[in-house]
Order: C-alpha cells, then sequence, then structure tokens
C-alpha cells in the first residue's frame, strides 16, 4: 500500500478550539496506513512500551549489552508498508547531528571506562539514524500521531501502575524506592499533554471521561512521586495546555481545572474520600514539597549546583575536551570536592543531574557546540510553525510534551533518545505543515484566511 504523504486538508473555522483551523489530513487517503500493517504497528508500539518502560526493557533483553527494543526497531523497518520508508520529508535532520554523533565518537579515546563510552556512542547511532528519522516520518502523518497518542498514554500507565504498587511495598521511603522516580515523573510529562487532548477531542461522553480519568490518573500518582521536577514542568504543560489546547470557557475546561484544585487538596489536606495516598505518601509528598523553598537547607540543591563546577573542572582538567560520551564517564571523573556558595560539596561519582550539563562534560566544548547546530536547527523550524498548530489538539500536545521533556531534562540525566524523541514531536508537525504548503502551491490557490500559512 502506498503511503500518501502529501495529501493533507485544511478545516477551516472549528468552533471548538478557539476559532483556529483544526488540523486533519484527508480522511480517505490517509486513513490508517498503519491499519494496513497491523505488525508494524504492533512493532512500533512494542519499541515504546520498552522504550518508556526501562524495568521492562531490562528484564525483556535477550541478548547482553543489545536491548530487545532494537531488535524490534530492526523487525518494523522490515515490515513497514510499502512506501512509507521512501516517504521524502524535505528535511535533513539526521544529517544535522552528524557533528554531533562524530564528537561523541572521539570522546571515546578520553573515556574513564571506555568500553562503556563504545556501547553508548553505539546505543545513541543506532536510535539517531534508525529511530529518529521513523519517528519523524511517522509523526507527519495523521494516522501515526494518532496511534502514538493513543500507545504513550497506555504506556505511561501501565508503568505508573508498576510503579505505585511496588512503591507502597517500600512505604513510600525514598531510599527503598524500586524505581527512579525521576524516570517515572519524566514518562508523566511526556503523556500527560495527550490525555488532555484526546479529553478535548473526543465527543463522546464515555471516551471523553475515560481520558479525564487517565489525566486524574498521572495528576494523583504525580504527587506522592515526590519529584519536585515533576511537579514544576506539569505546572507548565497545565498552563499551556489551559491557553491554547483547551476549548475557551467550556465545561471541559471548568472540569479539567477543578479536577486539577481535588487532586492538589486530596493530598495535601489529607482528605480521606478517595483512600488513594497512605499517610507515609503524604508526608513524602510534602517533605518534598518543603524543599521547593527551603533550598539553603536541602543538600540535593547543593549536589545539583556542584554538578555545574564538576563539568567545568572536568573540562579545564581534559583541555574543553570532556571525559569521554557516557554518562558513567561524567560520573567517575576525578573530581571529588568543589566549593558552592561558601560550602564544600562531594560530587566524586554523582552524575550531571541534567541532561545537557551531562552533555557537555562529556564531549567539551566542540562537541557541545555541534550539539547545539544540531538542536538550532530544529528549533529553527520550531519557530516557523504558526500558533495554530500549538491550538490544534492533533498536533498541539506533541508540542506542549516536547515543552515538557527538554525542560525536565534540565534537571535529570537521561539517555539521549528521549531527547530524539522530543524532537521528532517537533519536526513531525513541522513535515506535516510543510506538505500543507506544498499541496496548496500545487494547487495553485492560495491559502484560505485563517489556514496555515
Amino acid at each position: 500500500m502506498t503511503v500518501h504523504t502529501y495529501s493533507s486538508a485544511v478545516a477551516v473555522g472549528s468552533s471548538r478550539f478557539r476559532g483556529a483551523a483544526a488540523l486533519r489530513l484527508e480522511p480517505a487517503r490517509d486513513r490508517g496506513f498503519l491499519a494496513a500493517s497491523p505488525l508494524f504497528a504492533a512493532l512500533l508500539v512494542a519499541v515504546w512500551l520498552l522504550h518508556f518502560i526501562p524495568i521492562f526493557e531490562a528484564a525483556a533483553k535477550l541478548v547482553p549489552l543489545i536491548p530487545t527494543s532494537a531488535f524490534l526497531l530492526a523487525l518494523c523497518y522490515a515490515v513497514a508498508p510499502r512506501g512509507f520508508l521512501e516517504m521524502n520529508i524535505r528535511i535533513r535532520p539526521v544529517a544535522w547531528a552528524i557533528p554531533y554523533a562524530m564528537a561523541g565518537a572521539f570522546s571515546i579515546a578520553l573515556a574513564v571506562s571506555p568500553l562503556r563510552a563504545v556501547k553508548d556512542v553505539a546505543s545513541d547511532w543506532f536510535w539517531l539514524f534508525f529511530l529518529f528519522p521513523l519517528m519523524v516520518k511517522l509523526l507527519s502523518t495523521s494516522s501515526g500521531r494518532r496511534c502514538f497518542s493513543v500507545a504513550l498514554p497506555a504506556v505511561a500507565l501501565a508503568y505508573l501502575a508498576y510503579w505505585f504498587i511496588v512503591t507502597r511495598k517500600s512505604g513510600f521511603v525514598d531510599e527503598l524506592m524500586p524505581l527512579d522516580h525521576n524516570d517515572v515523573g519524566l514518562t508523566i510529562v511526556t503523556a500527560f499533554p495527550f490525555c488532555v487532548a484526546w479529553f478535548c477531542r473526543e465527543r463522546k461522553f464515555v471516551r471523553s471521561t475515560a481520558w479525564l480519568a487517565c489525566a486524574a490518573a498521572m495528576l494523583g500518582l504525580s504527587l506522592p512521586l515526590g519529584s519536585r521536577s515533576t511537579w514544576l514542568v506539569l505546572c507548565v504543560e497545565v498552563v499551556l495546555l489551559l491557553i491554547l489546547v483547551m476549548p475557551r470557557a467550556s465545561r471541559k475546561t471548568y472540569l479539567l481545572t477543578g479536577l486539577i484544585v481535588f487532586v492538589v487538596l486530596e493530598c495535601f489536606l489529607e482528605t480521606r474520600s478517595l483512600g488513594l495516598y497512605s499517610a507515609p505518601a503524604r508526608d513524602y509528598a510534602r517533605k518534598r514539597f518543603s524543599k521547593l523553598s527551603a533550598y539553603s537547607t536541602d543538600a540535593s540543591f547543593y549536589t545539583r549546583v556542584g554538578c555545574y563546577a564538576k563539568a567545568w573542572e572536568i573540562l579545564k582538567e581534559t583541555s574543553w575536551l570532556g571525559a569521554g560520551l557516557g554518562n558513567r564517564n561524567f560520573t567517575l571523573a576525578r573530581v571529588e570536592r568543589v566549593v558552592v556558595l561558601g560550602r564544600e560539596v562531594n560530587v566524586r561519582k554523582r552524575d550531571a543531574h541534567s541532561f545537557y550539563l551531562s552533555t557537555l562534560g562529556e564531549i567539551g566544548i566542540l562537541g557541545f557546540l555541534a550539539f547545539l547546530v544540531f538542536f538550532g536547527n530544529v528549533l529553527y523550524r520550531w519557530r516557523r510553525l504558526p500558533g495554530q498548530y500549538w491550538r490544534s489538539p492533533d498536533t498541539g500536545p506533541f508540542l506542549i510534551s516536547a515543552v515538557g521533556v527538554l525542560l525536565y531534562l534540565l534537571v535529570f540525566t537521561s539517555c539521549p533518545m528521549r531527547f530524539f524523541y522530543a524532537l521528532a514531536f517537533v519536526l513531525g508537525p513541522y513535515v506535516y505543515y510543510r506538505n500543507i504548503q506544498q499541496r496548496s502551491a500545487a494547487n495553485g490557490s492560495g491559502v484560505a484566511s485563517g489556514s496555515v500559512r
């Protein structure tokens, strides 16, 4: 089946979403090429499941050192619908990233742990050259965006359910939690905008209520999670969703706002109407919340700031070349103590607590400049997207989720794969926008007022 990549139309004058254009592909021509290849769709969902639930990836490993998701992604290429892999997206995102990828490869010689650096370079190259362009192509189509925006919340809820079950056994004691709360929080931040967007899109009461329940579950479980980064980024996403995506002065907007207030009260005012939170969970959440303002007595604040000083010391010791690609190389760098605001901080065997800072310390100044060129190319395309793409419930949640992920990576050291996902969330809608532009030009007709320009 040939994939029609440029068959797009703009429906103008939708009253549901602030009077802006509601964007969609023509159903007759782009209605579910994924449905025509259910095996391809199933493999993609399996890849996302393993990527967003790391504990599942570890449990499903069949070959040492090679993630199972890599095998599944290779199978995706083998069974992809005819014409999908040949899709011309008119941009070359992988070419933008080649200098950054090469900088990572050159940094192997400087690595404290060379074998680990080789593994990280191979992993980053594989996801960059195979997953990243596949996701951009997929998200440039209506059916691809629909599949991902349904599958990701389902994956996130599965992860949250598992986290909640195992965490209750530990009594919500941070040291005993079996999963990294920051990793769980990043999954919430990535998936939450899609639940709200589907809540807006669905006209049927049962489906709309189900998506509202999904959003409520993510908000509710984010509080006992105790991740301050998750709370702050979710606040940013909620504001963007209420301003841009939610219908103005609608019952759904008021309902979502009321839900947010209720969930906060349920946790922090110790109401027992739901019985969701145990006393240790509330105590843990309040303790973490109090540290948002009491940073002067928060040891983690000094550790995070100290990692910036650690990165500076690494660059000076390595002649600005970095410690070698991989979080392990940053962590094991020979920097033990730094001074932060007049206080001596032990940063020995501490990771960067920031994806961007870790990248700087790993690949050095020149490598980080190559990283900024790659990132800057994506930001330039992002800036060219018309505002109505933020307001559309089709593309808006991808852009808002990208904002959330990129902000979260400021305070969390994650693998570059999550960063690649965020960039694909931007470039997919951008390619879609360019397809609409080309179709309008090919038809010889001007773009209608209120539609994409």
